[in-house]
């Protein structure tokens, strides 16, 4: 694999075939989610980054990214990112099935509002660590079933052990 675009597009090396990094976290700063500071990197400053399709946790939509902290001697960046959207997420599942009295139903899956939040540290533009946690509406339906709204919450922690645990 190839990286492009300062990490939003990925190329592979098999078929040359190019595409956007939809992935939620990646092994390096990913511009497709992050965007490009609107000046130096200093804790407090903010932009915003639209998101014009899906990705891997959430919805088109749009985030203010923060710089929380910087360590110069480490080269390294803690950066939070909030955002909003509404509709499916890439890959999202049409149907799903659940329970309900003991019998089980399949369902039409409709995505509403979606709200993340999450932060990462990268030393040297590589991802150590990166947690976000989603929250989102969805309706479920089905003429068996009928119908009903519901909150779903997912989440991704990665963090990097401490050298001495291998």
């Amino acid at each position: 694999m190839e990286s492009r675009d300062s990490g939003a597009t990925y190329c592979s090396a098999d078929t040359g075939k190019c595409q956007t990094y939809l992935d939620d976290s990646g092994v390096a700063f990913d511009a497709f989610l992050s965007g490009h500071p609107s000046g130096p990197i200093v804790p407090g400053i903010t932009w915003k980054v639209e998101l014009p399709v899906p990705w891997e946790l959430g919805p088109p939509g749009t985030q203010l990214i923060s710089v929380v902290q910087t360590d110069s001697a480490n080269h390294q960046v803690m950066l939070k990112r909030e955002g909003s959207g509404d509709g499916a997420f890439a890959n999202d599942q049409k149907q799903i099935k659940v329970k309900k009295d003991g019998k089980e139903y399949t369902v039409d899956v409709t995505p509403g509002s979606a709200h993340w939040v999450g932060y990462t540290i990268f030393p040297n533009g590589i991802t150590v660590s990166d947690e976000l946690v989603v929250t989102r509406s969805l309706k479920i339906s089905s003429k068996e079933f009928g119908s009903a709204d519901i909150s779903e919450r997912q989440f991704t922690l990665l963090n990097l052990a401490p050298p001495d645990l291998h």
